[in-house]
């Protein structure tokens, strides 16, 4: 399969070409497109690109489009040679990151935010496709601005002003008239623009990321991880679940996209609940991340408990389990599950039940 992201044209390779008789020519036959003759050259063929009226479109949600190219002789009109060839455009993607990893050789030009086959158009930084011939310094979406790929899940309680805290690998600087970043929080359909602020780079405590910078041929392109902070804002939402999956995207300049990352809103009330009634066990057992607590006969997100002697999730870290006499075990959570109030289960056991013989009657 061949590719063509411009229109004028081509050069087939071909290696062994079939004479012809006097006053034959190779001929070009794109899909529908009537004959066009073929320029013949040293290694081949020179077709022209059909008409827009004789290309497909490119179809909705992808970058290219297939057209057949047949070659044969104008005397016979019998195709002896044919395949795909494949129309591309790279303006179809707009991320980084599906921009340098398509099919195509494509570029993406950071601070205009375009994909586009002609690097020469791009002003400042530019990444190159990893299939793309014309290789870069930064080459690949390794260079992309992007979340990194390592950090701990986001999560936010429903209801709770969040920060929310984003690593960001090779983070642009806008330049004096583009505005800085935003989150883009995407909540059941609903949108919500959240401010943003550059903390700086995120140090060893973020994952032992070390800083680190390539050199280009025009200026010094920073990979490195910063940490950027979505304001303090309360985020809701309406499900009756424990848990809802929305969805962070850090745009800068009002659209131009860094990236995108599941967060997590969750309900203390539904995940210490069991059929509608709240249950301390449930409560304390979840795990410390989500900051549950038992207080005032309810599971709460802890900075919302009123009380101070309320019974919060256990750390499962330097407490070992142990076995019970009924041959269960109670691990880290013990401790926390005897400061519920009674009745409760602490342990649940299973029994095998024998049918006892029965007399013949």
């Amino acid at each position: 399969m061949e590719r063509c992201d411009c229109f004028g044209s081509v050069q087939l390779t071909i290696r062994t070409l079939p004479e012809l008789p006097a006053g034959a020519k190779y001929q070009c036959v794109w899909g529908s497109a009537p004959p066009a003759d073929a320029l013949v050259t040293a290694t081949g063929l020179t077709c022209m690109t059909p008409a827009r009226a004789f290309r497909p479109p490119i179809p909705p949600h992808h970058d290219h489009v297939l057209v057949p190219l047949a070659v044969r002789s104008s005397e016979t009109n019998k195709d002896f040679v044919s395949r795909n060839f494949a129309f591309y455009d790279c303006s179809r993607h707009n991320t980084c990151g599906s921009c340098v990893r398509s099919d195509w050789a494509c570029n993406w030009c950071v601070y205009e935010n375009t994909c586009t086959h002609n690097a020469s158009t791009c002003s400042g930084n530019v990444v190159s496709g990893e299939n793309n011939p014309a290789q870069l310094a930064s080459h690949g979406s390794g260079f992309c601005p992007r979340f990194w790929q390592d950090q701990t899940p986001l999560l936010a309680a429903d209801g709770a002003k969040s920060e929310l805290q984003l690593l960001v690998e090779n983070l642009p600087v806008p330049r004096v008239g583009q505005l800085g970043f935003q989150c883009v929080v995407s909540i059941e359909g609903a949108t919500m623009l959240v401010g943003a602020r550059v903390m700086g780079a995120a140090d060893e405590d973020d994952g032992g990321l070390t800083p680190t910078t390539t050199a280009t041929s025009s200026h010094l392109y920073h990979r490195r991880v910063q940490r950027v902070v979505c304001e303090a804002t309360v985020y809701r939402y309406e499900s009756g679940e424990g848990e809802y999956e929305a969805r962070v995207t850090l745009v800068w300049n009002r659209d131009h996209v860094v990236d995108a990352r599941p967060l997590t809103l969750y309900k203390c009330g539904v995940l210490g609940a069991h059929r509608g009634h709240h249950d301390c066990s449930l409560c304390v057992t979840r795990h410390p991340r989500y900051r549950c607590t038992w207080c005032g006969a309810a599971c709460r997100y802890a900075p919302h408990c009123p009380s101070l002697t309320g019974v919060a999730a256990a750390s499962s870290a330097g407490v070992a389990a142990r076995p019970t006499m009924f041959g269960g075990r109670v691990d880290a959570n013990d401790a926390r599950l005897a400061q519920c109030p009674t009745p409760r289960i602490d342990v649940v056991s299973t029994f095998t039940f024998c049918p006892c013989d029965r007399d013949a009657t």
